[in-house]
């Protein structure tokens, strides 16, 4: 065998590794999709990657039958077969117009070309959930309620799709009085899916069968591809059968799950003195009512205490499992004198819902002794009284005089008024008919709004102007008439007072 020397090895090694080096970093170009399969109006992703290019590529031909939806690109440097080589990428995602064969390439950056995919593009569908990937379902706890009784109405929604812009609107009861106790919301289902509830209060105010107008659900549901779908479904509620109270139940009516009763005193009343001032707060608490429901304490009154009842205060706050009603009501109490005090128990009738059985709510009776006042107080109230009686003569002396005064006035002018009604009101003694109608014309309008003189006027006129003249009354028994109406006239008019 002939064997070359070393230098001519050396030299043959070179050459081909000059050879090799630029074939292996000569340009490259393709072209990758993820899936050969898409709907028309879907996104699809298309992966480009050159190699060593001199030039970009031409990206339009991807254009041709489909929209680009976003373009971003990238690039970095690579160690192939020992040459350091430049990578460029760019992902596209497109969105295919037509339903079809679409070829995607081949593409040119300089002299490189590009491979070429074909996919495969269906005509779009429009999409619809099932009926079993949204299952709406009502309950209402307690399913049979009393009248006047807080029920929950709660609208539960499965599905297997996700859903936004949901929106339930919820059955529209009669004779109910209706509030949302917590919004739609959507948590992860242990069984798979979603689960959305939606809570609201329901109190019947009369019993028998209630139907309501059906609710709406209203969303937007999306598929795992994207495709969205309007929901529209209607919720219907189950006729309500609302139970009147028990034959013999407690009034007034309070059917709830717990009551209770208790009391808070600003002083102790064991403590009180006599003229101490102190404030009862009663406190009534109920769940499962709303505050509207609960009736005021009854404190009857209490031999040797002042008891001045404030404005109950109401409240009701709402949580998931329904109301809490609470009335707050104070009351300002004075000890009037030392000696013992009673306090009356204070019953609250209520209606077990749980048991369904009456209750009371009870606080119980007390008794308490009310200790004379301290010597310091005593003095202090004396001071006090003497300073309130001397006032209270000064007073009455003040009203006295004026008084005084104001009744001379009024004597004095009742006086002159009867003596100006006993002037005027004098009547001619004369047979003459026209001298008679004179002297009545000419008196007071007082006077001659009485019935004898109007009647005695009419008929003077008739007999002296009437045409025919009608015949002429008796004058003699005529003026002895209206002497006495005009002295009762006269009487009345003196004993009138003036005004003021």
């Amino acid at each position: 065998m002939v064997r070359l020397p070393l230098v001519l090895r050396f030299l043959a090694a070179a050459m081909l590794v000059v050879i090799a080096v630029p074939a292996l970093a000569s340009g490259r170009l393709t072209i990758t999709v993820e899936d050969a399969r898409a709907t028309v109006g879907s996104h699809v992703v298309v992966e480009v990657e050159g190699r060593a290019l001199e030039d970009p590529p031409d990206l339009a031909p991807l254009f041709a039958e489909a929209d680009a939806a976003g373009v971003t690109t990238g690039t970095r440097l690579a160690v192939i077969n020992g040459a350091l080589v430049e990578l460029r990428s760019w992902r596209i995602l497109l969105v295919p117009r037509k339903p079809g064969p679409i070829t995607l390439g081949p593409l040119h950056a300089g002299d490189v070309e590009s491979n070429s995919v074909t996919l495969d593009v269906r005509p779009r569908q429009v999409w619809a959930p099932d009926p079993a990937d949204l299952v709406a379902s009502l309950s209402l706890d307690p399913p049979r309620p009393y009248v006047g009784q807080a029920t929950r109405l709660v609208v539960t929604l499965r599905s297997s799709v996700r859903t936004e812009a949901l929106d339930i609107a919820p059955p529209m009861p009669d004779g109910l009085r209706l509030r949302s106790l917590s919004s739609p919301a959507t948590r992860p289902n242990p069984a798979g899916g979603w689960l959305t509830e939606a809570t609201w209060l329901l109190v019947p105010m009369a019993s028998g069968s209630v139907a309501a107008a059906p609710g709406r659900l209203t969303a937007v549901a999306l598929s795992a591809e994207g495709d969205r779908a309007a929901v529209d479904r209607p919720l219907a509620l189950p006729v309500m059968d609302v139970r009147p109270w028990p034959a013999g139940a407690p009034q007034p009516w309070l059917p709830a799950r717990a009551v209770g009763l208790s009391e808070t005193w600003s002083v102790e009343p064991s403590t009180l003195r006599a003229g101490d001032l102190t404030v009862r707060t009663l406190t009534l608490e109920a769940t499962g009512v709303e505050a509207a429901e609960l009736a005021d304490p009854v404190f009857a009154p209490t031999r040797g205490l002042s008891i001045l009842p404030h404005a109950p205060e109401r409240e009701t706050t709402f949580g998931p499992d329904g109301p809490l009603a609470r009335l707050v009501q104070r009351f300002d109490i004075r000890a009037l004198s030392p000696t013992p005090v009673f306090l009356d128990t204070i019953r609250v009738p209520w209606w077990d819902v749980a048991a369904d059985r009456a209750r009371e709510a009870v606080l119980p009776a007390r008794r308490f002794d009310v200790a004379p006042p301290d010597a310091e107080r005593l003095a202090a109230m004396d001071k006090r009284t003497g300073i309130a009686t001397a006032a209270l003569w000064a007073s009455l002396a003040l009203l006295g005089g004026a008084a005084a005064v104001v009744l001379g006035w009024l004597v004095a002018r009742l006086r002159a008024r009867a003596q100006e009604g006993g002037d005027a009101i004098r009547l001619p003694d004369t047979s003459d008919a026209a001298r008679l109608y004179a002297a009545l014309v000419a008196l007071p309008p007082a006077v001659k709004r009485r019935a004898e003189i109007r009647d005695a006027l009419a008929r003077l006129e008739a007999s002296l102007y009437a045409n025919p003249p009608a015949p002429g009354p008796d004058l003699r028994a005529l003026r002895r008439s209206l002497a006495r109406g005009v002295r009762s006239s006269a009487r009345n008019q003196a004993k009138a007072l003036p005004g003021l």
